[in-house]
């Protein structure tokens, strides 16, 4: 690989050179702003060519020019300033806040419309922004900056997956991930993720192989009036990824090396006066701590094994479970080129990731390699652009949930157990035969290690561009966009086999192993064609308007074998095992035909008026009534241009409101019924399956066919307004939205009698309202010291609005204990639960032995939406050095926990020491008699919960509420200190910029007192609407600390 990547940078920089075109001399200055502090990030370009650079952080540039060009500086915010080269060699620059630069907006299909013609509500973040945390996806790196948008990660797993949800659920079957859109070409965001209880891996999201390094900035779409354009893909938001080009002027090479080392962040509060044991008595088989208290003695543990037992004091293990892991690093190295001429550039870009996690071993890691190639060109009316991406992933993954993993082994062990111990997992002690206990546990190190997966990806991706210029107003532009990747995802569990006669023979440890692979490829055809048109009718009405037509192909082939035990020890292979494999194989296409416009017309550059339209013929709905209008018009005023005496304290003032409709992503083969195989009665004894005798057959399955299937589609009106006081010192953004989704697709259950069992069909309604609101403030603001500091707050209700009558609830996720609904009339994700049986007057009955009795009803407990959530971010500035930190609070919501379910029953948690374990009864309990006459009579509790049967209470089905916890948190996301070198120590050497950071991530992670287990963030149930339910047996997350260089010359 390193000699093809030195092969292909050799021939980029031969072409990169040949087209730097050779200015005749040099010129440098400072631009600053009206009080005289710098100003960094000013574009200055040569008028009338595209050759150009950018100031640095302390308002310094240089640029190559002849006498007689004309330097034109830019500044969002301020009056553009044009300066004409004469005999100078420097040109100082000061910029007045007045005329503002409009800021340009990438909006759908790759359109540009200036920000103050937008009457939707839009974010937009720049590329220091995103790279300043060196974080290596671009989901992170937006956590807790944007208002409205909900970033979750599975887990802080190397290459595990975050999703994004935009302004709430828009639906209860398919995905709520927003579309990705690169350089107006759509990008696949399929997650490579399992949810198996016994075993769930993840391997990430798709728009986790873009290199934050190579994007210029995003555009984040939130509301349907700006996503309309996208028709039956725009409902979920859309993510609008704009990458760095080349720029014309000299070769420059950006440089950049990160290193970061993570340890574990929490881990559940475990009881240090109780160990090992059950019922009291120190039985030392169990998996529990349940026994006696702690006495500090040193007592025998573990098995006999050849006669010989272990000795250890009975006392309690400072940072047991913290002690197994390992401290994980992370190391990214960037390095891009680029350069040209005013009529061709280019830039090449490569980065490598490498990840190793907090688990000992390299069983938790992840590797990608980006190469990407960008180039423009301009033939007379002609522009030539486009970009390839090739994207190398590959990793493993330590599984997460119950069983033999590797997590719930650790977690199922005693407090006074030292689990550091038991690496040697050969040694006689310590194997599988002899391991202290058998109760479905077994040594956490012969799991790591045996157990495994392994997952790569190769993916190329990217577009081809060509712009017809056909006269000063209008031009002709096709764009093609290819997406394409195959995978590859092995799982391996290994034989579990205790030695005839040991302690462990026979006992439910013992596990016949398995072995999994799946095969997958992909391919996303994109094609576009657009009309743009830019006139203006008189002095006072211009029109800026774009024509398109879409072709969206996407195909995908995916093979799945698997086999539940092995043969050979250490051999994983489907082969390898005395059952048959159970094979599936699943092919999918799915095309999309639409044409669009969108038109904005503007009345002397203060009010705008923008309609969007699209018609789409999507193939997964059914024939004949497939072809589906979406639109929307949005409005906004510029009110600061209408009367200028505002402009005295207000720089900019800007109202908007907005309509539009657009469509969920259908999914396909929902609309006919299938063939399925079949199989036949055999009188009572086992069914008939085919294929049977080589004899294969198929019949109808049990879905009943829809010719009226309509996509989901989600209508929304928002309002909003855009603020900037006192020289910019001050900015609101404020949004209030109230969107519908109409035809949730779900399935209806039929009666028996009609020979089917269900049908795709539109059966519901969900609603989600809310309000975002963005306040930036520049404090204090003097030569040498800046303090900026921004605070985003979104509140947001889905609420399923409808439902059939036939449908008495949805069941999202969840267990067959405690699960994830939506009703109608209510909160969309209400978890459900067991509580304790009460009489008529609320008092709870109790067993025999005190312990609550479950109620026959299961209740809800509550939600999983937050209340809102808040972002703080903070940029402290002094001269060259910076600090920056992001405080990211949620608020509200439940979440289901594993891991407190585990820690209950096993006695290990804090929580098991109510009343320092001595009997209790349970307050305003009764017990319940049975009369002679079948009569139930309830008599006063006098039952305590004895030290025997404490266990039993904190497992107890009626207190699975127990289980269920806050997910509210405030987490310090990211603290960065950076240094930038001055640029007049730079000016002797080979650099034009140098700069170092410090950087923190998820340092602290406060959480409300009922949850002293995990970090409400993870989930093993995916990023979406199931990922809400919460974690089952989840891995650990971590915290980071890392250090980042950045250089250019």
């Amino acid at each position: 690989m390193r000699t093809k990547f030195s092969g292909i940078l050799t021939l980029l920089l031969a072409f990169v050179v040949q087209i730097t075109f050779a200015q005749e001399k040099t010129v440098t200055g400072m631009v600053t702003d009206g009080d005289g502090l710098p100003l960094p990030g000013v574009n200055i370009i040569v008028q009338g060519t595209s050759s150009g650079t950018q100031t640095d952080f302390d308002g310094n540039y240089s640029i190559e020019v002849s006498n007689g060009d004309v330097l034109e500086f830019s500044y969002v915010g301020f009056e553009t300033q044009e300066v004409t080269i004469g005999g100078q060699s420097s040109y100082n620059v000061s910029l007045e806040a007045g005329n503002q630069l409009e800021e340009v907006i990438v909006t759908a299909a790759g359109i540009e419309r200036e920000k103050s013609s937008i009457g939707a509500a839009t974010a937009t973040i720049q590329a220091e922004e995103i790279v300043k945390g060196a974080q290596s996806d671009i989901a992170n790196s937006l956590k807790g900056k944007v208002a409205g948008v909900t970033i979750a990660s599975a887990s802080t797993d190397p290459g595990a997956s975050s999703g994004v949800i935009i302004r709430g659920v828009s639906t209860l079957s398919g995905s709520n991930q927003p579309l990705y859109v690169i350089d107006g070409v759509p990008m696949n965001n399929q997650s490579a993720f399992d949810d198996d209880l016994n075993g769930g891996y993840d391997f990430g999201r798709g728009s986790q192989d873009v290199n934050p390094e190579d994007i210029e900035n995003i555009t984040i779409l939130k509301g349907a009036s700006a996503t309309a354009l996208y028709g039956n893909r725009g409902a979920n938001g859309v993510v609008v990824i704009t990458t760095k080009k080349g720029k014309a002027g000299k070769l420059t090479v950006d440089l950049s090396t990160t290193t970061f080392f993570s340890r574990v962040n929490r881990t559940p509060n475990r009881q240090e006066t109780f160990g090992q044991g059950w019922d009291a008595v120190h039985y030392l088989g169990e998996n529990g701590s349940w026994g006696p208290r702690f006495d500090g003695k040193t007592r025998v543990w573990g098995n006999i094994v050849n006669n010989s037992q272990q000795l250890k004091p009975y006392s309690f293990q400072e940072d047991q479970m913290r002690n197994f892991f390992t401290t994980g690093t992370s190391y990214l190295n960037s390095v891009a080129v680029s350069g040209g001429n005013e009529k061709s550039t280019a830039r090449m870009s490569y980065s490598n990731l490498s990840q190793d996690g907090i688990y000992p071993t390299d069983t938790d890691s992840f590797e990608r390699n980006n190469l990407s190639l960008s180039a423009d060109s301009k033939v007379g009316f002609l522009n030539f652009s486009g970009n390839l991406n090739y994207v190398n992933t590959s990793g493993s993954s330590v599984a997460a949930g119950q069983g033999l993993t590797v997590f719930n082994n650790i977690l199922q062990t005693p407090t006074d157990i030292n689990i550091s111990g038991f690496k040697d997992y050969n040694d006689p002690f310590n194997n599988v035969s002899n391991y202290f206990t058998p109760y479905g546990v077994t040594n956490p190190y012969f799991t790591l290690n045996e157990n495994g997966s392994k997952y790569n990806k190769e993916r190329v991706y990217g577009s081809f561009t060509l712009d017809l210029d056909i006269n000063s107003w209008s031009n002709l532009t096709y764009r093609f966009g290819l997406d394409t990747y195959s995978s590859q995802l092995r799982k391996w569990e290994a034989i579990v086999d205790a030695a005839p006669g040991s302690p462990n023979d026979g006992t439910s440890t013992e596990y016949p192993g398995s072995y999994y692979e799946n095969q997958l490829t992909y391919k996303q055809l994109n094609h576009d064609i657009l009309y743009d048109l830019n006139l203006d009718i008189n002095e006072s009405i211009g029109v800026v308007s774009t024509s398109g037509f879409n072709i969206n192909i996407r195909e995908s082939n995916s093979l799945t074998a698997e086999v539940g035990s092995q043969n050979i020890p250490g051999f994983y292979s489907l082969s390898n095992s005395g059952q048959q494999p159970q094979a599936s194989s699943l092919r999918s296409t799915r095309k999309l035909y639409g044409i669009f416009n969108t038109t904005t017309f503007d009345l002397k550059n203060q009010l705008f008026l923008t309609g969007n339209i699209r018609n789409d013929w999507y193939s997964t709905l059914p024939l004949g009534n497939n072809s589906i209008l979406y639109g929307g018009v949005n409005t906004s005023w510029v009110f600061t241009r209408t009367f200028d005496g505002l402009t005295s304290f207000m720089n900019y003032g800007k109202l908007r409101a907005g309509y539009g409709s657009t469509g969920v992503d259908t999914s396909p083969y929902l609309v006919n019924s299938v063939f399925v195989p079949g199989s036949a009665d055999n009188q009572g004894f086992a069914n008939l399956n085919f294929p049977l005798g080589g004899v294969n057959a198929y019949e109808v399955g049990n879905r009943a066919a829809n010719s009226n299937l309509k996509p989901e589609t989600r209508k929304e009106f928002e309002v909003g307004a855009e603020l900037e006081f006192f020289s910019n010192r001050l900015g609101i953004d404020f949004t209030y939205y109230d969107s519908k989704v109409e035809n949730q697709i779900l399935a209806l259950p039929f009666a028996p009698s009609t020979g089917y069992t269900s049908q795709q069909a539109n059966v519901g309604t969900i609603s989600n309202k809310g309000i975002e609101a963005l306040v930036t403030i520049t404090p204090i603001k003097t030569n040498n010291f800046t303090w900026r500091a921004s605070i985003n707050f979104a509140t947001n209700n889905s609420k399923l609005e409808e439902l059939d009558d036939r449908i008495d609830q949805v069941s999202l996720a969840g267990l067959s204990t405690t699960s994830l609904l939506a009703r109608e009339g209510q909160t969309i994700g209400l978890i459900e639960g067991s509580v304790p049986a009460r009489t008529d007057s609320g008092q709870i009955i109790v067993d025999s032995n005190g312990v609550p009795i479950a109620a026959s009803e299961k209740e809800v407990y509550g939600d999983t939406q937050y209340d809102y959530t808040l972002g703080f971010s903070n940029n402290l500035s002094y001269k060259n050095l910076s600090l920056d930190f992001t405080l990211d609070s949620r608020q509200g919501g439940l979440m289901f926990s594993r891991t407190a379910s585990i820690m209950r029953f096993t006695g290990n948690s804090t929580v098991t020491m109510y009343n320092d374990r001595r009997p209790f009864v349970v307050s305003n309990s009764v017990q319940q008699v049975l009369n002679d006459d079948g009569s139930i009579t309830y008599v006063e509790n006098s039952t305590p919960v004895d030290r025997e049967h404490q266990d039993d209470y904190y497992r107890a089905e009626a207190l699975n509420r127990g289980e269920v916890i806050d997910k509210s948190f405030v987490k310090l996301r990211e603290v960065v200190i950076s240094y930038s070198i001055p640029s007049k120590l730079l000016d002797k050497t080979f650099m034009d910029a140098l700069s170092f950071s410090v950087i923190g991530r998820n340092l602290f992670v406060w959480t409300p007192e009922d949850n002293q287990f995990i970090d409400p963030e993870v989930s093993t149930f995916g990023t979406g609407l199931s990922g809400q339910f919460g974690e089952f047996g989840a891995n650990p997350s971590t915290r980071s600390v890392g250090f980042s260089i950045k250089t250019k010359f």
